[in-house]
């Protein structure tokens, strides 16, 4: 894991930012704790230890964070009361051609899963089967692809607050 800043300067900046961060700062904090939750989340879905009710829970705001973070990523026209990356690297551009096309289907995917009762949740055919692939390959599978459009955010955000996927650490205990 190689580390753009200096370990010490870091955490002096860390601080600043959580008692004192700029707006621009703190959207930054804001969509990184979401993308730390779509690299982590497909461990906590299968980890053993945890009740089933957690692990469903955690299943559940996979989906509600890989939704949040492709529209802070721009992969869907964003409402005028939202912040995206954008707005924290304006040279940020937005996914284009088939990589748009495949994060607009996971976008489609992850929101047919949560806050809403889509009829795609059951297969109506095979009512009795889970119909769409939540095993750790096909989570980590979705994080992969997402996470790779967050780190060339990151790149252009050029602040600590805005780390790329190899420098998370939010969530360590994972």
């Amino acid at each position: 894991m190689t580390k753009d800043f200096d370990s010490a300067a870091l955490d002096a900046i860390a601080k600043r930012m959580v008692e004192h961060p700029t707006l621009r700062e703190a959207r930054a904090i804001e969509a990184w704790r979401v993308a730390e939750n779509v690299a982590c989340l497909p461990k906590a879905v299968h980890d053993e230890r945890l009740p089933p009710l957690i692990q469903q829970a955690c299943l559940e705001m996979f989906f509600v964070h890989v939704r949040a973070l492709l529209e802070f990523l721009e992969v869907r026209p964003r409402k005028s009361s939202d912040f995206s990356a954008r707005d924290i690297a304006p040279s940020y551009g937005s996914p284009a051609g088939e990589e748009l096309a495949s994060l607009n289907a996971r976008w489609e995917q992850a929101s047919q899963q949560v806050l809403h009762f889509s009829k795609s949740r059951v297969d109506q055919s095979r009512p009795w089967e889970s119909h769409v692939d939540v095993s750790f390959e096909a989570l980590t599978a979705i994080a992969d692809e997402v996470l790779a459009v967050w780190d060339r955010y990151a790149e252009l955000a050029r602040i600590p607050a805005a780390p790329k996927r190899d420098d998370f650490n939010l969530f360590r205990e994972l």
